[in-house]
């Protein structure tokens, strides 16, 4: 498959997770925010891996962009503690070792402990 020919799909493709993303937290639907970073993000592990990095740009920006807004959804959430542990167990079972997620997974482990 050659990235010429996928790449406007790719763009279509972020601009689609970015507006979901940015619709949900402007009507702080936080728990739909964390349901939907959880769907979105088998989409984006789904996407092709080139060998050349700069074509996994749009790859790498998705996950960032379902990262950061799980983030700000957990702190504006106000979630019960049984939530961030059930959201926390979510979140391992997608993400890979060293992935965006980790900083979701620190500060839930952080607010659990309190």
């Amino acid at each position: 498959m050659a990235y010429n020919r996928v790449s406007t799909h790719l763009a279509s493709f972020r601009r689609v997770v970015n507006e979901g993303v940015k619709c949900l937290q402007s009507g702080e639907q936080w728990s739909a925010v964390v349901d939907y970073t959880i769907l979105a993000w088998g989409y984006v592990q789904g996407t092709p891996v080139w060998d050349n990095p700069a074509h996994n740009s749009t790859r790498k920006a998705c996950f960032k962009i379902l990262a950061s807004a799980a983030l700000n959804a957990l702190k504006a959430g106000r979630f019960a503690p049984d939530n961030l542990k059930e959201i926390r167990q979510k979140f391992k079972k997608i993400s890979p070792a060293a992935s965006e997620l980790d900083v979701c997974i620190k500060y839930i482990d952080k607010s659990t402990k309190d």
